[in-house]
């Protein structure tokens, strides 16, 4: 792949790997969204409650405004926001992933660059110096093994339908896998830590030459801990599995 290219193939395997983390998404979604609903039910419960001996409500009509109250948000109401709230998130990962990899500030940055940035971060952190890396680089090592799960799928079905099969065609694809695998994280996943590293280390750099105070330092690369980080957080517990229907792919 020329050098040049290299950034689309990280920029892919990024967002392969945001897709798969929005996958579980959801559900994370629905969970907080039932225990945030269960929380305005016992509220809602105990105001209507107070309210109902303030005006000496009956107890008919009080259980009435309470069930009134408890199916204000109904299941298929929580199951429909978490969707579009994966949805919006998911879109939202895939615009910042755009510019921590592509957008301004990512121009290839040199060998001497690049230690700089990763002295910086150990001598000065930032939202943006840990967030933006550490995110884009675990969603790149879930694309990549999502990827590498797909090169294995197509090859296998490829093969048998060209009437190949048994242990030959076990071989084949395995290393076909295995090949995509190594080569995704020996020359993709260590560009998903470097360049936006790089890109923080600029903005920062710049933004202490604009005499910027110490607290508006820290806050630049909230998007990237309120929306890349806990994409990434789930693609990271996704690595796991993915790696082990892998390996059982590959063993099988």
């Amino acid at each position: 792949m020329p050098k040049r290219l290299l950034p689309l193939g990280v920029f892919a395997l990024a967002v392969v790997g945001a897709h798969a983390a929005a996958d579980r998404l959801d559900d994370h979604l629905f969970a907080l969204l039932h225990t945030l609903d269960r929380i305005f039910d016992y509220g809602l419960a105990f105001l209507v409650r107070a309210l109902a001996g303030l005006f000496s409500l009956s107890a008919g009509r009080t259980e009435t405004l309470l069930e009134s109250a408890l199916e204000f948000i109904d299941l298929d109401t929580k199951l429909r926001w978490s969707v579009w709230l994966a949805i919006a998130f998911e879109l939202l990962t895939d615009f910042l992933l755009l510019f921590a990899l592509l957008g301004p500030g990512t121009r290839e940055a040199d060998h001497t660059e690049r230690r700089a940035a990763g002295s910086a971060l150990l001598r000065d952190p930032t939202l943006l110096r840990i967030a933006s890396p550490l995110a884009v680089s675990l969603l790149a090592v879930a694309g990549v093994l999502v990827m590498s799960r797909e090169v294995h799928v197509e090859a296998l079905e490829l093969l048998s339908g060209a009437g190949l099969g048994g242990l030959g065609a076990r071989v084949l694809t395995g290393a076909a896998a295995a090949l995509a695998l190594v080569l995704g994280v020996l020359f993709l996943v260590p560009r998903a830590w470097s360049r936006p590293l790089v890109r923080a280390h600029r903005f920062v750099t710049e933004d202490h030459a604009r005499g910027l105070s110490g607290a508006r330092l820290r806050l630049r690369g909230v998007s990237s801990l309120v929306v890349l980080l806990p994409v990434a957080l789930i693609a990271g517990r996704e690595v796991s599995r993915l790696l082990f229907q892998l390996v059982g792919a590959l063993l099988g």
